[in-house]
Formats: structure tokens, sequence, C-alpha cells
């Protein structure tokens, strides 16, 4: 059971005194200009909507990131939607973990004017990550670094191609609770050393590690050893998960960019038992802008030969086996969907439809031929029994 956080007037947060926890042996003496890190650790704050509000009024260039633990779109999407249109801030991010959909490609949970990217476990519920990104922003999946690790983690990652700075590179995880830290670390590593030291890095999520408890704990010392080791640092501070007895620190957002004043800190919502954390960068963000675009499933000859192919190999033993028809039929959705992404995914094209628009030699006729040889092009394809 934990703690009904719909008001800040109800509950005094800061009653807890987490100022007494240092996730990095904090000293305000330490001179700031050789300790970057002091800089941060004093910003983290809770906020209720409108303290939100009024400390984010002038804070609207840089680079902005909000982290949910969700405990289910399908429960919490609406109510997810709601917080954020209380805020006066569009968000560039909106991390989502334990988002429990079953499928990568999950159209029923998309934000308008935003991208989304999901990681999904297989034919189980629970867990999954997921990242919208502002579809003014081009960026790109990084499909080596989006793997899901059954009963381990689970991790999506984009690439934000940026202007005049490096690209940005932001992952969501969500680490099985239970799961063994050291081989956590293990597989944090493949995914972050080929990035280590060239570009601007945000991972968060919901790594179910308390690391308020760094000076007790040998795993969640090694944890934040290992971040610390790619230059990473946790902007929040302060517990994100509040119960009647327990306070702990599991849900964050860590970065190798410390050159810049970072406002950052928790939202005081009931959405689940996990409190939001966000984190907005002073420094001005200067990103591509991405082409007008929408997403297709790609099928064609050869996608659909595969396709075909691997259905007519499969024995559908989750299927026929069962005797209850509804599991039956989830079971059969399900692997089909998952051959259907495998064969045919879901990709992004750019939509040239106006790219000629203001031409003054593109006629009509010409726009109407045009269209008449893109259709000839297209291939109209029937998957059979």
């Amino acid at each position: 059971m934990y703690i009904d956080v719909g008001s800040s007037l109800d509950h005094n947060f800061e009653s807890f005194q987490y100022t007494n926890y240092s996730t990095c042996d904090y000293d305000k003496d330490l001179d700031p200009v050789n300790n970057l890190y002091n800089r941060v650790l004093p910003s983290c704050k809770y906020y209720d909507d409108l303290q939100f509000n009024v400390s984010t009024k002038n804070n609207s260039n840089g680079l902005s990131i909000i982290h949910f633990n969700a405990r289910s779109l399908n429960a919490n999407f609406h109510s997810i939607i709601h917080t954020l249109q209380t805020l006066n801030i569009t968000f560039d991010i909106i991390a989502i973990s334990e988002t429990w959909t079953e499928s990568n490609v999950t159209t029923e949970y998309d934000l308008p004017h935003y991208q989304v990217f999901h990681k999904a476990r297989h034919y189980k519920k629970g867990g999954g990550v997921a990242l919208y990104v502002n579809d003014r922003i081009d960026c790109t999946l990084i499909e080596s670094k989006s793997v899901v690790v059954e009963n381990m983690f689970k991790c999506v990652t984009v690439e934000l191609n940026m202007r005049k700075m490096k690209n940005l590179i932001v992952s969501c995880m969500y680490r099985t609770p239970g799961a063994n830290v050291g081989a956590f670390c293990e597989s944090l590593d493949n995914i972050l050393s080929d990035i280590k030291s060239k570009k601007t890095m945000y991972i968060c999520g919901d790594f179910n590690i308390d690391i308020l408890k760094h000076n007790t704990h040998n795993y969640t010392r090694t944890f934040l050893d290992d971040m610390y080791s790619f230059g990473l640092y946790p902007l929040i501070t302060k517990p994100s998960r509040i119960t009647d007895i327990t306070a702990t620190l599991i849900d964050n957002i860590f970065t190798n960019e410390l050159q810049f004043q970072v406002n950052s800190g928790l939202l005081i919502t009931d959405i689940s038992d996990h409190l939001p954390v966000f984190a907005i960068c002073g420094n001005q963000f200067v990103c591509r802008c991405a082409t007008p675009s929408q997403y297709r499933r790609i099928i064609n000859t050869s996608t659909t030969d595969k396709l075909i192919a691997e259905l007519n190999q499969r024995t559908w033993p989750n299927v026929i086996g069962t005797l209850d028809v509804n599991l039956s039929y989830n079971n059969f959705v399900c692997e089909f969907q998952d051959l259907l992404n495998k064969h045919c995914p879901v990709k992004r094209v750019n939509n040239t439809e106006n790219r000629y628009a203001n031409n003054p030699w593109l006629t009509n006729g010409l726009k109407m031929h045009a269209k008449r040889k893109i259709g000839y092009t297209k291939c109209s394809c029937r998957v059979g029994h």
C-alpha cells in the first residue's frame, strides 16, 4: 500500500529529511568548479503541478525529459496524459517503464505529435519500456541498444540528431526486481561501452536498485560505480517510491552532461506507486527538425513470402493445444503479430507528397500522373492460407 500523494498539501515530503542521504558523498564546502556534481544535488526537489509550472516558467529552451513508471499503460495511459496536460512544458522526451504491453507496435497508446518506440516482453505481460520523442526532433532508433533480456531488463534507445552540437543518446530501462545486479551491470556495460565519452547520454528508467543504500549494500555500490565509470551521474537524489514505512530511490535519470545547470525533481502524483521524475537542462537545445514523415508497414513480395514461409512452418502448440478458446485466440494473435512485425515491420518513411508543391512548373496534370506512377509501383499482396 503506497501513500496517496494526490495533493502535496496532505503530505509534507520534505519532512522525511532526505538531505541526510547522499548518493555521491556531497560536500557543500567543495569547490563547485572542480566538483560539478555539487551543483546538481541541491536542485532536486518535489513539485506539485503548480510548483512545477512556477519553477519552469522561464526554463523551456533546454532538453526536457520525464519518466513515468506506468504499471500498465492500459490502466494509467489517460492519467499520464492528464498529468502532462497540467504542466506548462511540452516535454521533448517522455519515457515510460512497466508499460505491460505485449507488442513493440502498440498504436492504441500513441500520443499526438510524438514518435513512439516500444520494447515489450515476448508473449508475456509485465515489464516493457517506451520512449515518446517529440515529432519536431529528428531521431533514430538504435536497434543494437534496444533489447529485451528475459528476467533481467528491457531497454529502448534512440539517438537525437542535433545541429551545432553532438548527437544525444536517450535510453529508457526497466530492470526486473530480483534480477542479478552483477549480470545487469555486465549487460549495461555492453550497451554503453561503445558510446563512452563520445556523446551526451541520458539513461532513465526504473532500475529497482535503491541507490540510497550505496553505503550499506555492495551490489548497489557496484551499480553506482559502474555508472560513474561511464561518467553518468544521477539527477534524482530523493526517494521516488514512498510507502507507509519505506522510502526508496529506484527511479532515476542518469547523464554525463553536467556542464549546464539542470532543474530536476519528482512530481507529486498518484498515477502509480512511483513518482514521475524529470530533468530540464539549462543549455540551449537545438535539434535538427524532423522531415515530415509517416509510418507504413513494409508489405511487398519479398516480405510477404518470408512471412508466409514461416507461418507454414509453425506448429502452433500454444494455439491448438489450449482448451480455453480465449487464451488460444490471444496466443495466436500474439504469435502472428510478432511474425508480422518481424517480416513486415512498420518503418518510418518520409512524406514526399508535397515535396514539389510550391514549384510553379508542377501542373495539376503532372501531379496526377506522378500519383498514378507511384500507384503502379506499389505492390498489393494478399496473404493466403
